[in-house]
Order: structure tokens, then C-alpha cells, then sequence
């Protein structure tokens, strides 16, 4: 399997070459796991667990990782 990032939205799942960085720097996408980013607007809740580590559940019932590295940036910005 060719290196890339596998995109699931609301309308379908994708496949791309472009780096999660890009990706990154180039939309609103927030980083919240180092193999994930998610769309601030498709957050649903945010379910801390145990050890500082976070689920978002996303408006369409998926569940996304959050690592303690990332949990403080997306607080914030769903404060903003």
C-alpha cells in the first residue's frame, strides 16, 4: 500500500499522498493524535479517559483518538 493518509468525512472515506502535515498547515484541520486530525466543526464531545488520554466523538458517531499531546490545543480552541 502506497504511504499516504486515508480521509473519512461525513460524505465518504478518501485516500491521498499529501502528509498529515500538509494537510495540517494547508486547511483548518486540528491535529489531535499524531496519526489523526480532526475538523473543529464535526466535534460532538470530547470523552476524557484515564492517564490524560481523550476520545473525540465526531457529530457522525465516529471516535478519533486524542493523545495528552493535543488534548490542551483542542480545549482551547473549542473555548475560543
Amino acid at each position: 500500500e502506497p504511504a499516504g493518509v486515508h480521509i473519512a468525512t461525513s460524505r465518504g472515506e478518501y485516500f491521498t499522498e499529501v502528509t498529515l502535515k500538509v494537510l495540517e498547515e494547508r486547511t483548518p484541520l486540528l491535529r489531535c493524535h499524531k496519526q489523526y486530525l480532526i475538523n473543529v466543526d464535526s466535534i460532538d464531545e470530547i470523552i476524557l479517559m484515564e492517564g490524560g488520554l481523550a476520545k473525540i466523538r465526531t457529530l457522525s458517531a465516529k471516535m478519533v483518538p486524542v493523545s495528552r499531546r493535543y488534548l490542551k490545543t483542542i480545549k482551547k480552541k473549542l473555548l475560543l
